[in-house]
């Protein structure tokens, strides 16, 4: 996965030098919202004001935007990690670095540097390093990512590789004269684990209608909302207003004993919530349903046999356990 490849935004570019300039610097700004965004999660830190300008000019460079090209190619994070590894004069003079000074031009952005550098030999690698090997359609009636294989590679894999899906699918979604679209977000605890996603999200919810877009959000448990940063901080305060930003709210059996702040945001009653509790492993698709702030309703989701084939994610635990297949620990 490319995390700076222009997705549908680089299809079609428009004729009008006009509007190609408008196209050309917001496939930039993705591409540098994006790559900030998975600094941010390896540094776990904000980048600093130089940093962002090196890597700005290090992905211009890369894609040839610096040299006032029109047909701009796909940089790759390699390619970046390589200019800021070694950036040339041409960079130091541009960020002002005293006497074009590339040794402390270096020293500056080394930890991004680094950061990069683990991205495409250590950990990562083999996963952001290169060309984007598989394309989606946006054409299609539904595209969906499937991403149980990179499940070994730990959860903050897993939220970067998010983070490019989301940025793919966003380009696609503001293309003009695009289709009416719904964007499920799947196992949304682990897109929170990057905090520019979750102000992507919040955003997402906000402007739906005017990007002509219908916003679905699945996790496991509202207490995930609170459990994506420290009581008080900014990350949790916005993913608690997530909730108060769907109008339509879907509770099944979980413990609502840990939630604070959620509870309020849903507008969860004592009763609604001793209901949430009370459903036992037998009632399967149990759900409290909440539109707006109306009264709730009990509502049981009954799974055609399609359905079951297709969404039945417990084959491993209905499996038949032999005495020679049970595993002590």
């Amino acid at each position: 996965l490319n995390p700076l490849d222009a997705g549908p935004l680089g299809e079609k570019l428009p004729d009008n030098p006009e509007l190609l300039r408008e196209r050309l610097d917001e496939i930039h700004r993705r591409r540098i919202g994006l790559l900030s965004s998975l600094l941010m999660v390896r540094l776990d830190r904000k980048l600093t004001p130089t940093e962002e300008a090196a890597l700005s000019l290090a992905i211009r460079y890369s894609s040839g935007q610096i040299s006032g090209n029109t047909r701009l190619a796909d940089p790759t994070i390699s390619q970046v990690w390589a200019l800021l590894r070694d950036p040339t004069p041409d960079m130091a003079r541009e960020l002002r670095i005293r006497n074009s000074n590339t040794d402390e031009l270096r020293e500056m952005i080394r930890p991004i540097a680094d950061a990069l550098g683990n991205m495409v030999q250590g950990s990562l690698s083999g996963l952001f390093d290169g060309p984007t090997t598989v394309r989606m359609d946006f054409d299609a009636p539904i595209q969906t990512v499937d991403l149980s294989r990179i499940d070994g590679r730990g959860d903050e894999t897993v939220a970067m590789t998010l983070a490019c899906v989301s940025s793919w699918g966003q380009a696609a979604i503001d293309t003009p004269g695009g289709p009416v679209r719904m964007v499920i977000r799947d196992e949304l605890w682990r897109a929170m684990r990057v905090p520019a996603m979750i102000r992507k999200v919040d955003s997402d919810l906000r402007l739906s209608r005017a990007q002509g877009t219908i916003q679905v959000l699945s996790t496991h448990r509202l207490a995930d909302f609170e459990a994506v940063g420290p009581e008080g901080s900014e990350e949790v305060t916005i993913a608690s207003n997530l909730i108060a930003s769907c109008d339509v709210r879907i509770c099944l059996r979980q413990d609502t004993a840990p939630l604070k702040m959620t509870k309020d945001a849903i507008g969860l009653t004592d009763t609604e919530c001793a209901h949430i509790e009370s459903w036992s492993g037998e009632q399967v698709g149990r759900a409290l349903w909440k539109i707006g702030r109306s009264q709730s309703q009990i509502v049981q989701v009954m799974l055609s046999p399609l359905e079951r084939q297709l969404y039945y994610t417990n084959e491993r635990m209905s499996l038949a356990t032999t005495p020679s297949s049970a595993v002590r620990r």
